[in-house]
């Protein structure tokens, strides 16, 4: 069963993400010290989601995002701000989070959001993607990034933009899972860019 792994030492906060997510079929657990949270990683799997309130502890949140990176790297961890910007959100995505949304989404969306990040993909404040279809669109050359890009990648880089997971791409591909997040690693260093909501918006954009 999937995991949500809550942390913030606001009780509201808390509060109103269980009265959303105690009714679903999630194994919910909270936490309000950053030390507990910790302590429960070693348990945590593939099917475990972190759901962060940034305002808690801003600082801790690259240490957090870090260690995931370093010692579970199938944990997904979702960035929530009472404030989103989106500078901090390109900097959130691009440190490893999964996901970076307004702390007080609505249940619908929150819900969307956690499924989004399972399946694999980025979910970002729709506000902020028309902010970045913008700033993509302005690098250049865009078509002749997209051409240094071997056949392989150009395949998966479809594929992400298609909102397929590493999952399916890997089954599609008949790969492994980890050579699907080398290829990606190459891509983004190719396009300059560091995740894959970029890398959707990058390729639909050169290919309009």
């Amino acid at each position: 069963m999937d995991r949500l792994l809550l942390y913030s030492n606001k009780p509201s906060v808390i509060d109103r993400w269980r009265s959303v997510l105690d009714a679903s079929s999630f194994t919910v657990s909270s936490f309000h010290s950053c030390n507990r949270l910790y302590r429960a990683l070693p348990e945590a799997s593939h099917h475990t989601t972190i759901l962060y309130d940034y305002n808690a502890h801003p600082e801790l949140l690259e240490e957090l995002l870090a260690y995931v990176k370093s010692e579970c790297p199938d944990v997904n961890v979702m960035a929530f701000n009472g404030k989103p910007s989106f500078e901090e959100g390109m900097n959130m995505l691009a440190r490893g989070a999964k996901a970076y949304a307004n702390t007080y989404l609505t249940a619908e969306n929150l819900l969307q959001a956690i499924a989004t990040v399972q399946s694999g993909n980025i979910w970002l404040n729709p506000a902020f993607i028309h902010t970045m279809i913008k700033s993509i669109s302005m690098i250049q050359p865009m078509e002749n990034k997209l051409a240094s890009l071997s056949e392989r990648e150009h395949e998966l880089a479809k594929m992400i933009a298609l909102g397929m997971s590493n999952s399916e791409i890997a089954e599609e591909m008949d790969i492994t899972e980890r050579t699907v997040k080398s290829h990606l690693s190459h891509i983004y260093e190719k396009l300059n860019i560091h995740n894959r909501l970029s890398l959707a918006i990058y390729f639909n954009k050169g290919h309009l």
